[in-house]
């Protein structure tokens, strides 16, 4: 296999999606001065277009619709051929999305469960620029492979870069979907979405497989001319949840991942750790745009915004890639490559010792998975008014920004490398309702050998076929079991015993709140508790019987459980009765940490002075030892 990626730190994309309907549009595309800029921002990769999201191809497809405005001209190849002549890796990218197919052939189209046509919008109400075709189209999936084939066989690539599977806006109940998935269950596909019915988990399973199914065939038709290129898809449609059909096994089938985003620099944080924890093979691929975001076209970052962007790839051993757009006539701005050039030379001496088969060295581990990336609180809901988005990145963000403000180095933890995580003091399971078998017995095992596990909320309270429990999966190892949930919808934790120590500010009369249910638990005797139990007068929408007007105060101490610890094997268990990490507040931001750093058997690796925003961030390379 080709691993030029391995050497390949600083790279480059040019988004292209630009129509033909008027004959100026890029009817300057200049193929060798989009080299020259390659080279003047010392570009070792360069991610470049054949086609964009319209459908309209830059190189003479054989099955496609050419771009009107480049009269023929294979703008593509000759692109390639002017980088490669500077000694410039580059990689074909590819999209997924296409609206010419979309028009000229309506079997194909993505339908909604009404029977009307899939168009990405982002109100959910009016049409949009963008047309989705389905994965499960026969047509289209031939479509597909022409085009990749024609392209891995008829250019000298690196690799292909392959955008946008998943990235949906809807669930497809297209006749092509409705037959699949008949054939297989004997069952129409379900129209209600519920988390507690196997039926409907049943469909998300199968639909999980279909796109693991599509990205295969993707990648087998480019190896059945190309074996030794690279292939990449496009993975941020992991941070979205249930609805893009995102799996641990679709993330695999790629060589490495890769991603743009643009959140602040906790989520960059997390979503490098996490990408490198998923990943086949590394470094991994995190790209950001020029400009605030894709919306923009002329407002370009501040230079210290890109090195910020910058700073914090290279300190994930992860590769950087700048995203610029292309003007509708074809030009760039030369101005910015002049700029990337002038910090990729401020960076040079940290890039050049980067090694992304290092080890990352972490204290603590968040754990993760895909099978929990839906909202338990959906139920018996019409799929068309049901959002199919799940923010996958908010709990780990909240919590890892928790470490990074206390200095103590950090990892996402995944079904990926959760055998690997002996070397780590503290497991965190933030709410992460469904857990397999497999995850269990790893999970005991790394507590019995000495691990610290922090457990909350509604945790193991599904198993991955939708069933719902009528008691944690992780009881046993807990010693905490499910009795029923609060029914009001604001409660408070009060500390008892050692728990007083964690919880300073909330004994007494002013237990701390959580802005959640809680889970009502039943412990066995050996559990240490910690916290109580709180609740007020009522629930927050009661109009009548309240105890205060505006707030809900604390008023029924109940002395049930709320925090428990208990001792298992040669290791600790806690577990939280609500999802505590949720909370955004000092207070029970201070309370969370406690709690991490009560369980820590050892000194932190990193002991250090810096400021709260600055993450530090420690690898062992066993190559330079």
């Amino acid at each position: 296999m080709n691993n030029w990626y391995k050497k390949s730190f600083w790279r480059n994309l040019v988004d292209m999606h630009i129509p033909d309907w008027n004959p100026e549009f890029l009817s300057q595309f200049d193929p060798e001065h989009y080299a020259d800029m390659m080279e003047k921002a010392n570009v070792d990769t360069a991610i470049i277009y054949a086609g964009s999201c319209l459908g309209i191809c830059y190189w003479p497809t054989k099955v496609g619709h050419m771009h009107n405005g480049i009269k023929g001209r294979d703008i593509f190849g000759e692109t390639v051929k002017y980088c490669r002549e500077k000694g410039i890796n580059v990689i074909g990218y590819f999209n997924m999305w296409s609206r010419w197919a979309f028009e000229n052939y309506p079997e194909w189209r993505m339908l909604n469960v009404e029977g009307y046509c899939a168009v990405w919008n982002y109100n959910r109400e009016s049409p949009g620029r963008y047309r989705v075709c389905c994965l499960n189209s026969q047509g289209y999936r031939d479509y597909v492979c022409k085009q990749v084939i024609d392209l891995a066989s008829g250019y000298e690539l690196n690799g292909m870069w392959i955008d946008m599977i998943g990235w949906n806006g809807t669930v497809c109940y297209c006749h092509n979907c409705r037959k699949k998935y008949l054939e297989e269950t004997g069952r129409e596909i379900p129209e209600i979405v519920n988390w507690d019915n196997p039926e409907w988990v049943t469909f998300v399973r199968a639909r999980e497989r279909w796109f693991v199914d599509f990205q295969e065939m993707v990648r087998d038709a480019i190896h059945s001319v190309k074996p030794e290129i690279s292939i990449a898809f496009q993975c941020a449609s992991w941070t979205i949840g249930w609805g893009s059909g995102c799996t641990e096994e679709l993330l695999k089938i790629g060589d490495y991942l890769a991603g743009d985003f643009y959140g602040d620099s906790i989520e960059q944080s997390i979503i490098c750790k996490a990408l490198t924890a998923l990943s086949r093979n590394k470094p991994i691929e995190f790209m950001t745009s020029r400009c605030e975001n894709l919306y923009y076209h002329t407002t370009t970052k501040s230079e210290q915004e890109l090195k910020r962007a910058v700073s914090s790839a290279f300190a994930h051993n992860a590769a950087f890639v700048f995203i610029d757009a292309i003007d509708p006539v074809g030009t760039i701005c030369d101005k910015f490559y002049s700029m990337m050039g002038e910090i990729y030379n401020e960076f040079k001496p940290i890039r050049e010792v980067l090694n992304p088969d290092a080890e990352l060295m972490a204290d603590v581990g968040i754990y993760s998975n895909m099978l929990s990336a839906f909202d338990a609180s959906v139920k018996d809901k019409y799929i068309k008014d049901t959002i199919t988005t799940v923010n996958t990145l908010a709990p780990m963000k909240r919590i890892g920004e928790l470490l990074i403000r206390s200095h103590i180095p950090y990892q996402i933890i995944t079904p990926n490398n959760l055998d690997d995580c002996s070397s780590i003091q503290i497991l965190i399971l933030p709410n992460v309702r469904t857990l397999t078998k497999k995850e269990i017995d790893v999970i005991k095992k790394f507590v019995a050998n000495g691990g610290s596990l922090i457990v909350t909320g509604d945790t193991g309270m599904w198993d991955e076929n939708g069933n719902k429990l009528s008691d944690f999966a992780l009881a046993k190892l807990t010693g905490v079991h499910f009795k029923e949930i609060t029914n009001e919808d604001i409660t408070y934790m009060t500390p008892v015993g050692k728990g007083i120590s964690l919880m300073p500010e909330n004994e007494g009369k002013y237990p701390m709140q959580v802005s959640h249910t809680q889970n009502i638990i039943e412990v066995k005797n050996d559990v240490e508790i910690l916290a109580e139990l709180v609740l007020p007068y009522s629930r927050s929408d009661e109009i009548y019987k309240f105890s205060s007007a505006i707030s809900n105060p604390p008023g029924i101490w109940t002395g049930k459980p709320s925090i428990t610890l208990r001792k298992y094997g040669l290791g600790r268990v806690m577990y939280i009765a609500a999802p505590l990490e949720n909370e955004e507040n000092y207070t029970q931001k201070t309370v969370f940490t406690n709690l991490i750093k009560s369980l820590s058997t050892r000194s932190f690796i990193i002991n250090t002075n810096a400021p709260e925003w600055i993450e530090v961030i420690a690898y062992y390379d066993c190559a330079r030892n």
